[in-house]
């Protein structure tokens, strides 16, 4: 299962550099613009997009609180052309399985193919960008609740705020959050809650 590979390399000693695979790891102190190309394609990097968190923001947690992986999870695994039953009992037994051994997880679920077929068709009603945008975000909501119910150790609630993981890790809970800053992905919301945490990025 590539999701435990993935922690894997992440707990090596050494980072693994970004690579053309379905998993990769980053450690904060990495070069962030070589994270993955879509930021570059879009003119940004995550280095970027972090100068706009204070600095008196950040929490660094897991430096004091063992070891900790935020894992961007994409709406496409959980819901592709259907519902991915299969992908969602494995993924989460293993995060059941890592937790309880002690490991930390924060995860950011997307919101998948399907959401785009929505928002396609909003356009189309003339949809306000505010309105495309909270669109996506109820999909992705919809995909975190549904990981919520598979994992024993889950947050009951959504979190939309980098803060709001902190005192859910305090409580040996897993934060799961919905994408919610405009224009940036799955997987850039999971990088920058990486950085703000001290964690570990594996991107599903």
């Amino acid at each position: 299962f590539c999701f435990c590979a993935a922690v894997t390399r992440a707990l090596a000693t050494t980072p693994v550099a970004p690579a053309s695979t379905s998993a990769l790891s980053w450690r904060p102190g990495m070069p962030s613009q070589t994270i993955w190309p879509g930021y570059r394609r879009r003119g940004q990097t995550v280095m970027s997009l972090n100068q706009s968190i204070s600095s008196d923001y950040r929490q660094n947690y897991s430096s004091n609180s063992g070891e900790l992986f935020v894992v961007s999870v994409s709406g496409k695994a959980i819901v592709g052309e259907q519902l991915n039953e299969k992908f969602i009992r494995e993924f989460s037994a293993k995060i059941n399985q890592l937790h309880s051994e002690g490991l930390k997880f924060v995860l950011v679920a997307g919101k998948g193919s399907i959401a785009r077929d929505f928002i396609e068709a909003a356009k189309q009603f003339n949809a306000s960008k505010t309105s495309l945008e909270e669109l996506g975000l109820q999909f992705s909501k919809a995909n975190a609740l549904l990981l919520a119910q598979a994992l024993d150790a889950a947050h009951p609630k959504i979190i939309t705020e980098f803060s709001e993981a902190v005192s859910i890790l305090d409580s040996g809970r897993i934060p799961i959050m919905a994408p919610h800053i405009a224009g940036i992905t799955c997987e850039g919301t999971a990088a920058l809650l990486a950085e703000f945490l001290g964690g570990t990025l594996v991107n599903l």
